[in-house]
């Protein structure tokens, strides 16, 4: 008999998931250095701007978080926000030339194969990225773009400011 029932929470001090759902009702701001979230005031606290790296805008499709990012320069993506996913970036492949890749590998999760590139540098919304990681695709229709907890990790904290539709990424 199959059983919908997960158990990822019962073999973890996992208590349970924030999804965009409630996510999007408050700002929040996350300390990754430190693994903490809190609501963040944007109408009180002014964003400290000496130590933006990245910023963008917030665009809701189906009712999912997207950011706007230029990859290299030219490549223009809305790109889900999931601060649930293990990723750095997951883009389409035919953006990179065979020349910028140093690796290229596949990897299973469960019933998903997943392939990987590593770049020596990548360019996102002007800041180089060294040695990065990036989960590649080459069916636009059977994958998503998205940006996970290995890009966040990159930074000390990540604001989510619904108040203005931003998200910040802070050195």
């Amino acid at each position: 008999m199959w059983s919908k029932r997960n158990t990822l929470f019962e073999t973890s001090n996992i208590s349970g998931i924030l999804g965009w759902n409630f996510i999007k009702k408050h700002d929040w701001i996350i300390d990754v250095k430190n693994n903490k979230i809190s609501t963040y005031d944007s109408t009180s606290k002014k964003i400290p701007t000496d130590s933006i790296v990245l910023s963008s805008a917030i665009k809701e499709i189906k009712g999912l978080p997207y950011i706007h990012l230029l990859v290299n320069h030219s490549n223009k993506f809305d790109i889900l926000f999931d601060t649930g996913a293990v990723h750095f970036l997951s883009i389409p492949m035919n953006i990179f030339n065979e020349k910028e890749i140093t690796d290229d590998s596949e990897t299973m999760y469960g019933i998903n194969k997943e392939r990987y590139v590593q770049l020596d540098t990548v360019n996102i919304n002007g800041i180089l990225f060294r040695s990065a990681t990036i989960g590649v695709y080459s069916k636009l229709k059977t994958h998503k773009k998205l940006l996970g907890l290995v890009f966040m990790r990159l930074f000390d904290k990540v604001i989510i400011d619904n108040t203005n539709n931003k998200v910040y990424f802070l050195k």
